[in-house]
């Protein structure tokens, strides 16, 4: 397991970010990964944004957190994609009005979700 916890403010807005990943890959695996980071994100005040490679297809993610997708589309692979495993979720009582887009950045093996999320 790594961990590279950051918080950082912008906007009088906290932003915490960590990378994790735990195990074997594998579907089963990744989906007790999503399970196990909807447990720890539990007590954290709200509103919450996590997105990353899931490394699971949509709507996965979104069904196993019960959080809502600010973006989709096929994010894999980058030079032909036939599937999203790139996930951008929200978890608040308010639910921003973002239109999320794919993007070809031309540096991963993957397409990347981009929303723009404002302060509200």
């Amino acid at each position: 397991m790594y961990r590279f916890p950051s918080v950082t403010r912008a906007g009088g807005v906290a932003r915490r970010t960590i990378g994790f990943r735990r195990g074997a890959p594998g579907e089963r695996h990744a989906e007790r990964q999503v399970d196990h980071l909807r447990r720890r994100l539990e007590g954290l005040p709200r509103p919450l944004v996590l997105l990353g490679d899931f490394n699971l297809r949509a709507p996965i993610p979104a069904e196993r957190t019960g959080w809502r997708p600010l973006a989709t589309g096929d994010t894999y692979p980058r030079h032909d994609p036939r599937f999203q495993i790139d996930h951008i979720l929200w978890d608040g009582d308010a639910v921003p009005d973002v239109e999320g887009r794919v993007v070809d950045t031309g540096v991963s093996d993957h397409r990347a979700l981009v929303v723009d999320v404002d302060r509200f």
